[in-house]
């Protein structure tokens, strides 16, 4: 199903037929021919891009620094009401911060009891009662309302290990890693119905792997306009709708595809990276965010892509530069949120060193902005991250 995509050619005569809406049929259309349309090309590269041109209503922020609320890393942002909801898997635990970055409680609960977990693999939140869902190992999902307070366990069964979850009307999405136990997963999603949690259908046959436990550095399962996935080596952008996963978006890298003969190889996931990087060549698509025009994802390659809904043209932008902090942003991550929203993450150790590097040089300090000296001037190295927000797809 994954590998090949086809489409009635008749539909690109009604008008009224949407991309989306093709997408929702293709299960149905057996043709073996292919609109050429239907697929997304990378058009166009470009260097260096104002983040103002891509993105809108910019927000700069710190993430409050207490003492139940040191962050070692952001592995997920969820946005509900005003307040994010922020998973670091490495101190196993939920913060709740505020839009402004205060810090109101976390969820941090490992144990073996009601309400405990062992270790956090994910967090989502359940559209329809406004419950955090924390998905912990081993298979397990834990519900909280958004003060804190425990509400009741899901039990997902053993047979596999979860590592991402999105949750939409009806069911739960769960993705799996491609290898698990030394072996290769029969399937790569499981969706569960909310109504009755012990109907499970796993769907998406794994491609074969040519990189054991080589991670995705985003998301791969994510919430759009409807759930979304990804996977490595697959070209495709899907769309998941309960029991069905339709290939929404097929693309063609041109210069950067992964060539088909490289897939006969095994590689370390270092000499994957080094290999991508060297022939720039694209393996894995992550951090979706769809808006109603385009589409904005990440790869294993630096920088970010743009795909235009109504032309199907794809655009890489190298680098994002700040303007009004002259700085270049980092990777950016997808969140959770209705408002399209990005985060660019910078670590205090990044700005330590940026304010290092003018501490007692005027001559340094003149090329910097006031708006970034006056940041540098908060952070220590005991600082939380400093977050730059944007919102996309509303320019």
């Amino acid at each position: 199903m994954e590998s090949s995509v086809n489409i009635l050619g008749t539909l690109l005569n009604n008008s009224r037929v949407s991309l989306l809406g093709i997408a929702c049929l293709l299960s149905c259309c057996q043709s073996s021919s292919r609109i050429d349309n239907s697929m997304a090309v990378v058009s166009d590269y470009i260097d260096v891009v104002q983040d103002t041109s891509l993105f809108s209503n910019p927000h700069v922020f710190m993430l409050e620094q207490a003492e139940q609320s040191l962050i070692a890393s952001i592995d997920h942002v969820i946005e509900h009401d005003s307040t994010y909801y922020i998973l670091d898997k490495r101190t196993n635990q939920v913060l709740f911060y505020t839009h402004n970055g205060r810090f109101m409680h976390a969820i941090k609960s490992v144990g073996n009891g009601p309400g405990e977990y062992v270790r956090l693999m994910d967090i989502a939140l359940d559209p329809t009662s406004s419950q955090l869902v924390l998905l912990s190992y081993p298979s397990t999902l834990l519900y909280y309302d958004l003060e804190g307070e425990y509400i009741k366990t899901i039990h997902l069964g053993n047979k596999t290990s979860f590592h991402s979850l999105v949750i939409d009307e009806k069911y739960i999405y769960l993705s799996k890693p491609t290898f698990y136990n030394d072996k290769l997963e029969e399937t790569s999603i499981t969706v569960v119905s909310k109504q009755h949690p012990d109907e499970k259908y796993d769907i998406l046959e794994p491609l074969p792997e040519i990189a054991p436990y080589c991670h995705f550095r985003g998301r791969t399962l994510m919430r759009g306009l409807t759930p979304l996935f990804t996977r490595k080596f697959d070209n495709h952008i899907y769309s998941l709708k309960g029991k069905e996963i339709l290939p929404e978006i097929d693309i063609n890298w041109g210069g950067y595809e992964f060539p088909e003969s490289m897939k006969e190889h095994k590689f370390s996931c270092v000499e994957l990276l080094k290999y991508c990087l060297g022939n720039k060549y694209i393996y894995e698509i992550s951090n979706v965010v769809e808006s109603e025009r385009s589409i904005l994802f990440s790869t294993n390659l630096p920088g970010i892509f743009i795909l235009d809904k109504l032309t199907q043209d794809i655009v890489h932008y190298g680098k994002i530069m700040n303007v009004d902090y002259g700085i270049l942003m980092p990777n950016y991550m997808f969140v959770e949120s209705d408002n399209n929203r990005v985060f660019f993450v910078y670590p205090a150790y990044e700005l330590v060193k940026m304010k290092e590097n003018v501490k007692d040089a005027p001559e340094k300090r003149k090329k910097y902005p006031e708006k970034l000296l006056s940041l540098l001037e908060q952070i220590t190295e005991e600082s939380n991250p400093v977050i730059f927000s944007y919102d996309f797809g509303k320019k």
